[in-house]
């Protein structure tokens, strides 16, 4: 079970995020938050751009996973610092997290076809259907602006 800072309820079409505290058990999906200049890392997959993120290896914690596919999805090496939001129906969790090297961002080409850092107003601006999951976009733009 993990406590989070954030929680992202998606549904009908929205996304809003729930006060602290919210817990999730047994997450099956991690992604890595990570923000720069107040721009937050993205990639492109062909479904459309969301955060470096994806399954849960078996004997996995949601934060290497996190790690790892950051590495993966967007050849940008980081570190874990704290949880950063959920999806608590899709037991999916988010770690914030802070690079390691100056290398990348870089796609794999193979999930990714593009990965860079997005503006708070790329990302307000994206039309809906660029976006993997165009329903969390608020909660992305309130992960930029708490970045600060």
């Amino acid at each position: 079970m993990f406590l989070l800072l954030w929680s992202c309820s998606v549904g009908a079409g929205t996304a809003s995020c729930d006060p602290p505290g919210t817990q999730v058990e047994h997450p099956k999906a991690a992604g890595c938050v990570v923000i720069e200049e107040h721009a937050l890392l993205m990639v492109r997959t062909r479904q459309g751009w969301t955060i470096p993120g994806g399954s849960i290896e078996e004997g996995e914690s949601p934060d290497v996973a996190a790690v790892r596919e950051s590495r993966e999805e967007a050849g940008v090496d980081v570190r874990a610092t704290a949880p950063a939001c959920a999806v608590p129906g899709k037991r999916f969790v988010a770690w914030s997290c802070e690079r390691t090297s100056t290398v990348g961002p870089a796609p794999d080409g193979d999930e990714t076809t593009e990965a860079r850092f997005l503006t708070r107003e790329e990302l307000v601006g994206m039309p809906e259907g660029d976006l993997r999951y165009p329903d969390q976009r608020d909660s992305l733009v309130r992960l930029v602006d708490a970045a600060g």
